[in-house]
């Protein structure tokens, strides 16, 4: 999508109207300039954009009318590739699994901070996948992992993960290309150690455990490079993704390296 923040057309779609101005209150002063609503229900918001779809939708799921949000987001997925953010003060799985045949970019808990709001968007509007109406949510969650983060949850491409990190303990880090140059304390954790991450993400082939720290995504590797950390100290196997070097463990470096191509 790689819209500005000039050109990005966002609506709101929020019944509770204060809180629907305070939304777009905070979207423009990140420096959203194209925002449209709140909308205060589903059918009001169809009604003005059916015609002129929007780069991203924020939705709440239970609004005044018939149709709740996620009957709007159907809707907009019919019509083209609209990017979409809920919003609920439902905390159960109840609710978000209901939301999933729309595979949104993000699950927002209100009330959530700027931070939240704005990482949301953000990803929402550098996302590259074209979303879809999907039949069901096992296909959904072959494709992506949706991460807790503060009180919403979002979704990540499998494919666009560059590598998860232990932080040491049972937490770990997944890092993406479009975080690259974000500060730690905004990157998406997950309180899973390594092995469980590995456990739950196992129907995924292309996650392989690099190291004691690592599990690094063999699609993103650039190249596999000899590393040596100071003349007359040993040579050890490692790989270039993105910006970083990754040294390969050595009870794993035969698991990573046998499943490239060589010639």
């Amino acid at each position: 999508m790689k819209r500005t923040m000039v050109d990005a057309r966002i609506i709101v779609v929020e019944d509770q109207l204060l809180l629907g101005h305070d939304i777009i209150d905070r979207l423009k002063y990140f420096g959203y300039q194209n925002v449209s609503g709140p909308y205060a229900s589903a059918e009001q918001a169809w009604q003005e954009v059916k015609n002129d779809l929007p780069d991203v939708a924020l939705l709440d799921i239970n609004l005044s009318g018939k149709m709740t949000g996620v009957d709007l987001a159907t809707k907009l997925l019919s019509k083209g590739a609209v990017r979409i953010i809920y919003l609920s003060s439902r905390q159960d799985d109840e609710a978000f699994d209901m939301t999933l045949k729309t595979a949104p970019e993000a699950f927002l808990n209100k009330p959530f901070t700027n931070n939240e709001l704005k990482m949301a968007v953000m990803k929402a509007l550098n996302s590259e996948h074209t979303p879809e109406i999907q039949s069901g949510s096992r296909e959904i969650l072959n494709d992506r992992i949706f991460v807790k983060n503060g009180r919403g949850r979002f979704a990540i491409l499998l494919d666009d993960i560059l590598w998860i990190k232990s932080n040491g303990g049972d937490t770990a880090v997944i890092m993406t290309a479009d975080r690259l140059e974000l500060k730690d304390k905004m990157l998406p954790t997950v309180a899973l150690n390594l092995s469980k991450i590995e456990e739950r993400l196992s129907f995924y082939p292309h996650l392989t455990r690099a190291s004691r720290y690592f599990i690094i995504n063999t699609k993103q590797v650039q190249r596999v490079i000899d590393h040596q950390e100071a003349p007359g100290s040993p040579v050890k196997k490692a790989v270039l993704i993105g910006n970083k070097e990754i040294i390969l463990g050595s009870r794993y470096r035969k698991l990573v390296t046998d499943q490239f191509h060589q010639i």
